[in-house]
């Protein structure tokens, strides 16, 4: 539906798109993205009026709203471009950009407070949280380039390719390379989930911070080899794209619950 309303910032020419199915799909896509940006601009005003001098609060709204009038702009250049995949794979980029701002607003906001953890545990904070970012980010992209070069549906078969059978075209190499991050996310979400909860005097907010993180890796895993066994029904493709964010969401508040650590003796 991405082409539902050829032309930008209007539907058809008009202010009111016509009543068509993939129309109305575009167009609420806009009305939501433009009530999320004014909902942003609020909270700027609020923050400005409020808690300007807090630059750990400024800081992640100002950017949330640079990031919310760049997607917006990036969405009438994929539109005029006739949806280059290139060009949906940054719009999708900075949309999850502009969710990890919200997502650190909101944690600012509602979860204040230092979390002490054992000293000898600190060392491991670091290369830990980069990792899950790094790889939960490429995996999110990777699936839109996988879209982007026509490769959704070229793999019939779950976990492998073609049955047994190893295909090596470019096409396939393709799909199979996002399931390929995708086992390595969820290997490194298992090597953490086990490191960290058995050690001991783990606060609570780490476990459930780890807890969140790995339960959405598995499942977002599940959701990608149904959509296989269900011939990519499209519901069920929007749904993997949805909990992709959630698992985002899930490594961003982790980082950030990791970044309020500090260490005891």
């Amino acid at each position: 539906s991405g082409l539902g309303c050829p032309d930008w910032p209007l539907c058809h020419g008009q202010l009111i798109p016509p009543f068509e199915y993939h129309s109305m799909i575009e167009y609420s896509h806009r009305l939501t993205g433009t009530i999320l940006g004014l909902f942003v601009l609020l909270i700027v005003s609020i923050v400005l009026f409020k808690y300007r001098n807090q630059k750990h609060i400024l800081i992640p709204t100002i950017s949330s709203f640079a990031l919310v009038i760049f997607a917006g702009i990036l969405g009438g250049v994929t539109v005029i471009t006739e949806l280059v995949w290139w060009v949906r794979l940054i719009h999708l980029g900075i949309a999850q950009a502009l969710i990890a701002s919200l997502t650190i607003l909101a944690s600012f906001l509602f979860l204040p407070g230092k979390i002490e953890i054992p000293n000898k545990l600190f060392t491991r904070r670091k290369s830990r949280v980069a990792y899950v970012l790094i790889v939960v980010y490429l995996l999110i992209l990777s699936g839109s380039y996988v879209v982007g070069a026509g490769a959704t549906a070229v793999c019939t078969a779950w976990p492998l390719c073609q049955s047994f059978s190893v295909p090596w075209d470019e096409i396939y190499v393709i799909h199979m390379a996002h399931r390929y991050v995708a086992l390595v996310a969820f290997l490194g979400m298992l090597y953490i989930a086990v490191e960290w909860l058995r050690a001991p005097a783990i606060p609570r907010r780490i476990k459930s911070a780890i807890h969140s993180l790995f339960s959405l890796i598995v499942f977002q895993v599940v959701i990608g080899a149904i959509i296989v066994w269900s011939d990519f029904h499209p519901h069920l493709k929007a749904s993997h794209l949805t909990f992709a964010t959630l698992v985002w969401i899930s490594a961003v508040y982790f980082a950030f619950v990791m970044s309020r650590v500090s260490t005891s003796d």
